[in-house]
């Protein structure tokens, strides 16, 4: 009985903090960036009020993770500390919306909440991302195929080696099933109050890739052909679907081992270029 009443009591408590952010008028992106110069300067009203217009954008990327062991409320408020972070650090002259640029720090505070409290820090950030990929393409292809797939099948539409995959399995596969990190996207909050919310958020997500890949096609000008040809099969840019490295060598003619070198080259001079902290503020 404690434990129902504890689950609508926290239940309660969320829905009146998502009616009073969804209150929260938005900011244009001159407002956000006269108040990241404010911040820069050290007015904590100017923080206050960029990281208040925010908030809703992180309940957002919080759902994507609801049922991995933390309190929804708790992924919100970690989530929140990393917003609160990007305020701090957002460069206002940077041609980067502050939101595009908060949402690697929000996502990383949310993963380290989940990693601490679940009992498996010692994971990397890297590490936990790679087992919900896993997780996310063993139910595609599991659609796709009418039954479970094989561990080579699987290691062949990740485009990792197999003995990789299946360490990665032996090892954390005891601590928790794949389910458990697993986002699921079709998650609801249950309460009408949020469906103008989430229509702005998907809005936003839809504004983030668009930026992301024309950045990312700002970047491909410093490399050559080849090196474009490769990363824009890669990563599915200019309409075209991402392939494996053995696709893309059937496409160009060239061997597996030689396309990973060229994506490897290519992905080294971006990593070097003035290109690196705007494409990096996008990934987590």
């Amino acid at each position: 009985m404690a434990k129902n009443y504890k689950f609508f009591e926290e239940e309660e408590a969320l829905k009146q903090y998502l009616k009073q952010i969804n209150k929260i008028p938005p900011l244009t992106p001159d407002e956000e960036k006269e108040l990241a110069r404010r911040i820069k300067k050290g007015d904590k009203d100017a923080l206050r009020r960029l990281v208040e217009a925010n908030l809703k954008f992180v309940v957002s990327i919080a759902k994507r993770y609801r049922g991995k062991g933390v309190p929804f409320m708790d992924l919100i408020n970690e989530g929140n500390l990393g917003l609160i972070e990007a305020a701090k650090r957002f460069d206002p002259d940077k041609n980067v919306k502050f939101i595009t640029y908060a949402v690697w720090w929000i996502r990383q505070a949310i993963i380290s909440a989940i990693a601490e409290q679940s009992g498996i820090f010692k994971i990397s950030y890297k590490t936990l991302n790679l087992i919900n990929n896993v997780g996310r393409k063993f139910n595609e292809l599991q659609k796709e195929l009418n039954r479970d797939p094989s561990p080579r099948e699987l290691a062949e539409a990740m485009d990792i080696d197999e003995l990789s995959l299946n360490s990665l399995l032996t090892t954390y596969g005891e601590h928790r099933s794949l389910d458990d990190y697993i986002s699921s996207d079709t998650d609801d909050l249950n309460y009408e109050d949020v469906i103008e919310q989430e229509s702005v958020d998907d809005a936003e997500t839809e504004l983030i890739k668009k930026s992301f890949v024309e950045h990312l096609m700002e970047s491909l000008s410093i490399l050559s052909q080849r090196e474009r040809d490769v990363l824009i099969h890669r990563f599915g840019l200019n309409g075209e679907e991402p392939k494996t490295l053995q696709e893309i060598g059937k496409i160009l003619n060239l061997s597996r081992e030689r396309v990973r070198q060229i994506e490897k080259s290519a992905l080294e001079k971006i990593r070097r270029s003035r290109y690196k902290n705007i494409l990096k503020s996008y990934l987590n």
